[in-house]
């Protein structure tokens, strides 16, 4: 029997959006799609084989919406704090918000 330690200050929940992300060190912005989300982060596939890094600031837009403009007043800011996966075509990144509150405003 093995037993996990939860290091997450908030559960995550199985939830795919489009989503895209400004990567600030680039000034660029890349297509993506939520995995999971919590008050505090996210995981996020981003589609593009750009490497991205852990400690880079990004803003992340999601899709709540079938509006087909994302708006930039309703960016999420965080750090990308690990880079679990990476592939030819795209990435996956986890992010933790520098704001918790965020994610409840950005909905």
């Amino acid at each position: 029997m093995s037993l996990t330690l939860e290091r997450r200050s908030h559960p995550r929940i199985p939830l795919e959006r489009a989503c895209k992300v400004f990567h600030r060190p680039s000034r660029t912005y890349l297509a993506a799609s939520t995995c999971d989300l919590s008050e505090g982060g996210a995981m996020i596939r981003v589609d593009n084989p750009r490497v991205l890094n852990p400690g880079d600031e990004i803003d992340v837009l999601i899709a709540w919406s079938k509006a087909p403009v994302l708006q930039r007043s309703r960016a999420i800011t965080g750090n990308i704090v690990r880079v679990p996966g990476s592939f030819a075509r795209h990435q996956f990144i986890a992010v933790k918000f520098l704001k918790e509150q965020e994610l409840a405003l950005a909905a």
